[in-house]
């Protein structure tokens, strides 16, 4: 699933990392506030952007992906803002997702590893459920849950180890931003930002991989059960 999303990349450039350049240097731009912030709100405020990014940027690889399997192979700036712009009509239930997230990171890599790890996984797919079937987010955890089942193991080790990865690279990438900053020294800032921008477009392409996956299980279940129904 991860060869999938590497796959994508290679195949459109443009349109895979167009998008993840802005909302990297985006997310690290934040850190410009920090100064101006204690160490926990700091922080807090790194892992509410970096959430934000990866889940604006989950949106936009759903119709990505989508385009992709129609067949699109040239990709211009219009069509990728085009793209953008049917992402935001789910932007009130991805603020949501947002905070989520981020929380759910924080316990797996926290004290309450066992318990996170488990939410994290079970509720991997949200964003995609809410880009494309356009749900409110407490609908989409639950049908999160639904699809993760029988296939947990599976997606613990592509979808739920890219977030947190992703998760751990862009909360470095911040620390090294904020450091700086605050030296005025700007180089590592550039290359915190850049870092940002290539970790997002492959951890959003493999949830969206594990996702697609994830629709045909049930869809081959579903007409197999139909099929012995009609026997």
């Amino acid at each position: 699933m991860v060869w999938d999303a590497v796959a994508v990349l290679r195949a459109h450039p443009f349109a895979a990392f167009i998008p993840s350049i802005i909302l990297g240097f985006a997310c690290q731009s934040a850190e410009l506030l920090s100064s101006t912030l204690t160490v926990v709100g700091a922080e807090l405020l790194s892992t509410l952007t970096s959430a934000a990014a990866l889940n604006l940027y989950l949106a936009y690889a759903e119709r990505l992906m989508e385009e992709v399997n129609k067949g699109t192979d040239d990709f211009t700036l219009l069509h990728v803002v085009r793209l953008h712009g049917r992402a935001q009509r789910i932007l009130p239930a991805l603020v949501v997702a947002s905070f989520v997230t981020p929380a759910l990171s924080v316990s797996a890599l926290g004290l309450l590893i066992v318990p996170g790890l488990w939410l994290l996984t079970r509720w991997a797919v949200v964003v995609p459920v809410i880009s494309n079937e356009v749900v409110g987010p407490i609908t989409a955890l639950k049908r999160s849950n639904a699809l993760v089942r029988g296939s947990s193991w599976q997606v613990f080790r592509t979808a739920t180890i890219a977030l947190l990865l992703e998760e751990g690279l862009v909360h470095a990438a911040s620390a090294a931003g904020r450091e700086a900053i605050s030296s005025n020294y700007w180089s590592p800032w550039v290359v915190s930002s850049a870092a940002a921008a290539l970790v997002i477009p492959i951890t959003a392409l493999t949830v969206s991989s594990v996702f697609s996956r994830l629709m045909r299980r049930e869809l081959d279940r579903s007409l197999a059960l139909e099929g012995a129904a009609a026997r």
